[in-house]
């Protein structure tokens, strides 16, 4: 009766650190942060280069290749995370900026209404829209002004 040893697999362009955690090898990016991304969003390897593009297509097929074989370990690492972020979230409450952001909207779907019973709507549209570009550009160039005060 003879014993075959099945091959050690290797992923060329994954470590694993201390703790066993696996990332890209070169990057502090996590196996498990990548394939969220493609989870998430439905990239392809192609649109995760083009959105890491620090990343190699190399690297990001061996990240996914090392996925496809733990997917035991790293599913479980992902509902974690999820776990994480929800009770996180629970803890934290309510965000005052989502808040005050919903009365706006709320306030701004009035305003809608309100107008559309005019026909006016397009016209306030239009005018948040040169609103919005007009504080985006006030923005800009306050970003671009030296800092003020002694440096």
């Amino acid at each position: 009766m003879s014993t075959t040893l099945l091959p050690t697999l290797t992923y060329e362009h994954v470590q694993l650190d201390a703790s066993g955690v696996p990332f890209i090898a070169g990057t502090t990016m996590k196996v498990v942060e990548l394939v969220m991304a493609q989870i998430a969003h439905g990239w392809s390897p192609e649109e995760l280069h083009f959105q890491h593009p620090y990343l190699t297509l190399g690297q990001i097929h061996s990240a996914l290749a090392y996925y496809w074989d733990h997917t035991a370990e790293l599913d479980a690492d992902i509902e974690r995370r999820g776990q994480w972020a929800e009770q996180a979230r629970q803890e934290a409450g309510p965000s005052p900026l989502a808040s005050k952001l919903r009365a706006l909207y709320a306030e701004f779907e009035q305003e809608d209404r309100q107008l559309a019973q005019t026909g006016l709507a397009h016209y306030a549209h239009t005018l948040r829209r040169e609103e919005a570009r007009h504080e985006t550009r006030r923005c800009r160039s306050r970003l671009a002004q030296p800092p003020c005060g002694p440096t």
